[in-house]
């Protein structure tokens, strides 16, 4: 799904459908639930709601789920809410790339900075995925290198194909 700062009909039959960011763009993908192995280091905050900024995340996956999280600060906001969740909040749930070359580290649009690319653990049903738990964090690397299948799409937080 690609977002550019507009409501769709089809986005209003989502959660918080009826919302946009603008400035907005990126484009993101429901992944495998059950496949996620390595270490991600985020460089941007993740701001998961009102007063609640996490810095110096980093999310450890193995066998399909999240089996580490830490931050530098604001860790235990995520702790809580993850505490409280519950099957599937440790799963992958989303891929994000952000599109939009006129965001640079911008609060609550880090996600959208071209090239950023952003990993989401929890529910990823309002992204077209089956995991539906009431929990969903995500950290966000700028600069970043991302391939699939051995296939570059972003590298050091520049678009480069498919």
């Amino acid at each position: 799904m690609v977002t550019i700062g507009e409501v769709r009909p089809e986005d209003r039959k989502l959660p918080f459908g009826s919302m946009a960011n603008v400035p907005d763009g990126s484009v993101y993908v429901a992944v495998d639930e059950s496949t996620a192995d390595g270490t991600l280091v985020a460089n941007r905050p993740t701001r998961p709601g009102p007063g609640a900024s996490l810095h110096g995340g980093r999310f450890t996956f193995r066998d399909g789920r999240l089996v580490g999280a830490k931050f530098a600060s604001g860790g235990a906001a995520f702790r809580h809410a993850f505490g409280a969740a519950g099957v599937g909040k440790d799963r992958p749930s989303f891929l994000e790339i952000g599109l939009d070359p006129a965001i640079t580290d911008a609060p609550l649009l880090e996600e959208a900075e071209r090239g950023a690319v952003s990993v989401g653990v929890g529910s990823n049903a309002s992204f077209g995925g089956k995991t539906r738990v009431d929990f969903l964090s995500y950290l966000t690397v700028a600069g970043a290198d991302l391939s699939i299948d051995d296939r570059p799409l972003v590298r050091r937080g520049r678009l480069v194909g498919p």
